[in-house]
């Protein structure tokens, strides 16, 4: 043991509640660890903050290196990401100067987390590949387990969810493995969500189920707020929608209380969706309100991403189509500016919608053209698809009729239901056929059935209110 390691561990520190009762630097690492784990954020960072003035009284290093790692872990829970990234930063310096591979790994993957937080995603993989290749190298079946969970969120996130489960299930096995417990209650959650999107229901709820047993287990308030939330995105899904707002409210009530703003802000976007769903256009305006200004406080850019469209998306249904077009404007220039490359597709094929509702036929291509790289460089088949519908419509609406048959012909031979659907809502306005508009129809109650997203239902009233275009069809 060196002498800089037990100096610190002779040093005894008053509690954070101020009480006569003291503690050797190392228990109150520990106590802190727990106060995190249970939510009380702010007691934490005042333990950590005597440990890392103690060990920069005593030049002691290594728990320097700690305190500044945890106090950066903490400021990421709370979203005060220049902070987390100052402390972070130091730490991994320090750990580097120390020969620390372990402590380095595990600094760099809590950066990663950061970046990713903050849509940066080329950089959270950096980060997360570096912690994950270290783990490997060394055997630190923790690590690889923190590693492989990291990653798979972030597919997530770039809706790759394949990847995203692969990477859960192998972070659950390890888990399992060592017997973390943590580890496990995120690998059931985050799975959980997977199976979400992928519509399997009884599989999500076991999931949630195992999440909230194990965080229960060991106090992880944190994880409490999480499968809330989750909860509230599987009753959405299933068109639950009051017992959806009850998990969702709780979620926010939880969060709150412990200063988690991500999850509050994440619950707000999906009430404000529920609200849609039911009708409540008041309602869902209040709620998108409220989700875009928390995430702008917290600078999550993707979620101002998200915010601002879905906010476009409200203005576009109340009539207000300069409004909408000016969000989205909003929106494209973040995601443009940060390369927020698994949104800016979707964004620029929402604005071409938008400006084929104003006939303005040239600039749709232009947008569709933009939207095209980049759907070509995701190699996105169904972006691509939908891209081409764009080029299309604007094609029929400056006078080409032939282009006629490029739609009748994806409208048949697509894989992608929802691209059927575009295809065949486009030659309904184009012709007038009764044909086009029945199959859009029943595709249509098919993508609603699946997901019990009501937009399928207002984009089916709004075509049926639709009078369709006289052309000569005649190629």
């Amino acid at each position: 043991m060196s002498k800089q390691f037990y100096n610190i561990n002779q040093y005894w520190i008053s509690s954070a509640d101020s009480s006569k009762d003291c503690y050797p630097s190392s228990i109150v690492l520990r106590k802190a660890e727990v106060l995190v784990t249970t939510g009380m954020w702010d007691k934490a960072t005042n333990m950590y903050q005597q440990v890392l003035a103690a060990g920069e009284r005593l030049g002691a290093d290594p728990e320097r290196a700690e305190s500044l790692y945890r106090l950066g872990e903490v400021f990421r829970l709370k979203s005060e990401y220049p902070e987390a990234l100052e402390h972070l930063s130091k730490a991994m310096h320090l750990y580097q100067e120390l020969r620390d591979g372990g402590g380095t790994a595990k600094t760099v993957g809590a950066m990663g987390g950061v970046y990713g937080e903050q849509g940066d995603y080329q950089k959270a993989i950096e980060c997360f590949s570096e912690r994950k290749n270290w783990a490997e190298k060394t055997g630190d079946k923790m690590e690889l387990g923190i590693a492989w969970g990291n990653l798979g969120v972030i597919y997530a996130e770039q809706k790759m969810l394949d990847q995203a489960l692969e990477c859960y299930q192998k972070q659950k096995a390890l888990a399992e493995y060592i017997g973390d417990l943590v580890g496990l209650s995120f690998a059931y959650g985050n799975s959980g969500n997977i199976y979400i999107h992928k519509s399997q229901y009884e599989t999500a709820i076991d999931c949630f189920q195992k999440q909230m047993d194990l965080s229960k287990r060991i106090g992880d308030k944190r994880a409490l707020c999480a499968v809330s939330c989750n909860l509230g995105l599987l009753f959405k899904k299933q068109a639950k929608m009051e017992q959806s707002l009850e998990y969702f409210n709780q979620a926010i009530r939880s969060a709150s209380e412990i200063g988690y703003s991500r999850v509050v802000s994440q619950a707000y976007g999906n009430i404000a969706t529920v609200y849609q769903n039911l009708g409540d256009l008041e309602q869902t305006e209040k709620c998108l309100n409220e989700y875009l200004k928390l995430n702008r406080e917290v600078n999550d850019k993707p979620g101002v991403v998200i915010a601002l469209g879905k906010m476009s998306k409200l203005k576009e249904r109340l009539g207000d189509i300069e409004k909408a077009k000016a969000l989205l404007s909003e929106s494209l220039d973040i995601s443009r500016d940060n390369k927020f490359e698994g949104l800016l597709p979707i964004l620029l094929i929402m604005m071409g919608e938008l400006l084929l509702e104003q006939n303005a036929y040239s600039d749709v291509a232009k947008i569709a053209g933009e939207a095209y790289q980049v759907a070509q460089k995701q190699n996105n088949q169904e972006q691509l698809e939908t891209v081409r519908i764009l080029q299309l419509l604007s094609e029929i609406g400056q006078g080409n009729i032939s282009a006629v048959a490029g739609l009748i012909e994806i409208a048949k031979e697509s894989i992608y239901d929802e691209v059927r659907l575009g295809a065949c809502m486009g030659l309904y306005k184009h012709t007038g056929e009764n044909i086009y508009l029945k199959a859009a129809g029943e595709l249509s109650d098919k993508l609603y059935a699946e997901t019990r997203e009501v937009e399928y239902k207002i984009r089916m009233d709004q075509l049926r209110a639709t009078q369709p275009k006289e052309m000569d069809t005649t190629i």
